[in-house]
């Protein structure tokens, strides 16, 4: 091998043991990506929305970090009987609650996407503290139940025996005080507005004037 061969090998070797660790420093230097590993949708509701009178319409149900969210719309009176959730995008309610009349006052109907598919029975008001409210299905979508404490927003909905969502209080330190919302967290597997359905029926029926 020539001198000049020689030259022009060793440049060549040096050149891709150069290219081979920037290429090396380039990977060490960009994060991996982040990884999603938690079962949980996370969902903020802010209840307040749900109880007496409304000038317009406002949030109700936020989606954290980003995702679904649901607005309260405007209601006319105090003693309303119906209350309507709006999609972000507006138009047709997705769920919409609405109390009965006179011998069926103590009965919620629930649509949910404008199909009736749950009725929530209220206790009598003199056996709101000892019993819950009954959930009664009409489709084959149904079959959840709820265990806990309803009037302190901490109960479990499970379905066929496994927990499917969970609602809870925001214990962080600026949320705690602040005790104007609620979460709930719906596994990921599972449709929310369902769940969301029925833990806002459950909210409306916690209202002292239905």
């Amino acid at each position: 091998m020539s001198p000049t061969d020689y030259a022009l090998l060793s440049a060549a070797a040096t050149g891709v043991a150069l290219l081979a660790a920037l290429s090396l420093r380039r990977e060490e230097s960009t994060p991996p990506p982040l990884v999603d590993t938690t079962r949980w949708k996370r969902f903020r509701v802010h209840f307040e929305a749900l109880h007496g009178s409304l000038l317009e319409t406002v949030p109700l149900v936020v989606e954290e970090p980003a995702g679904l969210q649901l607005s309260a719309a405007r209601r006319e009176a105090a003693s309303t009987r119906r209350w309507t959730v709006l999609g972000s995008s507006g138009g047709a309610p997705v769920i919409e609650i609405s109390r009965g009349l006179i011998f069926l006052r103590r009965r919620l109907r629930v649509l949910l996407q404008g199909k009736e598919w749950l009725h929530v029975l209220l206790p009598r008001p003199a056996e709101r503290k000892a019993r819950k409210p009954e959930l009664k299905f009409l489709t084959p979508i149904g079959g959840y139940e709820v265990n806990g404490n309803i009037p302190g927003r901490e109960f479990e909905v499970r379905r066929q025996g496994r927990l499917v969502a969970s609602t809870f209080w925001d214990n962080t330190k600026d949320a705690a005080a602040d005790r104007r919302n609620f979460l709930v967290e719906v596994l990921k597997t599972e449709e929310p507005l369902p769940i969301l359905s029925i833990v806002l029926a459950l909210e409306v029926a916690l209202d002292p004037d239905i």
